[in-house]
């Protein structure tokens, strides 16, 4: 039987909470050519084939997938009661963190980050090796093809993704939600309910948040705060680096809701989600830039650079010492 192949980076049943009853939602869409509409959560942050990838083995074949439903089918009735302000069990409250972690790590601006950044370590592999260990490797003699190949790949870049980009991006997934879940489980968690304000969600809708101070990263373990809009009216806070294990109620404050809206406008990779008769905060923007992946890629200059002073250095050496 073959796999589904539209694929949705936000779950149709979280989506629910922001929707009508005809189960439309208003979605802004950031970028070039911005532009407001409603859809159906069907077709909302969702694409062909997103998670379809060869796993080399013809009986993992829509793992990704399945392994992805079950967290969403663990954690869709827990998230439900927490927004209803009920009690979960130890279980229940793994299943949120487990979806929390996975719904951070699965969507298109994290595969960006990942495959770019495995495409960077390619390059600079490559770099450190040099054009002849590159031409070796290839099986090149033509020095003009030599270096037509290293200006395009090494230098500018253009390569298409490694054959194991995807297969990679959702392996460390998997195994960053079996980290991280457990000790977000643990944290202190606050549910804040706002009876006349309305929140709105994303195509990224984990957003994270850090003090500022000298160490410009953040990342699920040294984030001071992660917010999520369970639906229109309730949030969820968590402190990752609070353990307690509980679940407190947070008062509706302003500040609590102005820090929910420009989290998640923030986070937003290409899209913003509200329901249709909702909208955005007057002292937002209405539109920014798209922005996929948030990962500052390092200069694959600085590693050709290295490669050149490390052959120069070996060079040098040699016509010293022949025999080293």
């Amino acid at each position: 039987m073959g796999q589904a192949r539209r694929h949705h980076q936000v779950p149709q049943f979280y989506l629910r909470g922001f929707a009508d009853a005809a189960e439309r939602v208003k979605v802004v869409r950031f970028g070039a050519t911005p532009r407001t509409f409603v859809a159906g959560i069907k077709n909302v942050a969702v694409e062909a084939d997103f998670y379809k990838v060869d796993w080399l083995d013809a009986d993992r074949e829509g793992l990704a997938e399945q392994l992805i439903g079950q967290v969403e089918y663990a954690a869709a009735e827990p998230l439900r009661l927490l927004a209803g302000h009920g009690e979960l069990s130890a279980e229940q409250r793994y299943a949120v963190a487990s979806w929390v972690v996975l719904q951070y790590l699965r969507g298109r601006g994290k595969r960006a980050d990942s495959v770019g950044l495995q495409k960077v370590m390619l390059r600079a592999d490559l770099a450190l090796g040099g054009k002849q260990r590159m031409a070796s490797q290839l099986g090149l003699d033509d020095p003009a093809a030599v270096d037509a190949l290293w200006e395009r790949v090494v230098v500018r870049g253009e390569l298409s993704d490694p054959p194991t980009a995807r297969r990679n991006h959702l392996r460390t997934m998997f195994q960053t939600v079996s980290k991280v879940a457990a000790e977000y489980a643990q944290a202190q968690w606050q549910v804040v309910t706002f009876q006349r304000r309305r929140l709105f969600t994303s195509d990224q809708p984990v957003c994270l948040w850090r003090r500022s101070d000298d160490d410009p990263g953040i990342g699920l373990l040294t984030a001071d705060m992660v917010s999520i809009a369970l639906d229109r009216r309730t949030g969820l806070v968590i402190f990752p680096r609070i353990l307690s294990g509980t679940t407190g109620v947070s008062a509706p404050t302003t500040q609590y809701y102005r820090s929910f809206a420009i989290n998640t406008w923030m986070s937003a990779e290409e899209l913003v989600i509200l329901h249709p008769d909702d909208e955005l905060p007057d002292w937002l923007p209405a539109h920014r830039p798209a922005r996929l992946g948030t990962l500052e890629l390092p200069d694959v200059a600085q590693f050709i650079e290295m490669g050149e002073a490390v052959r120069a250095h070996h060079d040098r050496q040699r016509a010293v010492d022949p025999a080293s």
